[in-house]
């Protein structure tokens, strides 16, 4: 009994920490992209369409410039704070978003 508390109390803080490198992926502090994208605000919506929000599917499908328009530069992979490689989460995104369709 007493190691599935130890187990859930685990998995609860695997999860909220996740969340918290979400959030603040949401919120990309490394600077402009060369190619005019919003890190932050592309993995916002990403986040929010995993969770099933179409209204985040819509938004992201309406931005000048997505995750497709990424050159892959590394521009923000060198720049991250969390250490995220941004140019293939971007990679990660388009495939996500383009299956919606």
């Amino acid at each position: 009994m007493q190691e599935f508390a130890i187990q859930q109390r685990i998995s609860k803080y695997k999860q909220n920490k996740l969340s918290v490198l979400n959030d603040n992926i949401q919120h990309c502090p490394a600077g402009l992209c060369p190619a005019g994208l919003d890190i932050g605000l592309i993995n916002k919506y990403y986040d929010l369409a995993q969770a099933g929000d179409g209204l985040a599917i819509e938004h992201y499908r309406t931005l000048e410039k997505n995750a497709s328009d990424c050159i892959s530069c590394g521009h923000c992979d060198r720049r991250c704070p969390f250490s995220v490689r941004q140019s293939g989460r971007m990679q990660e995104i388009r495939a996500f978003m383009e299956g919606l369709r």
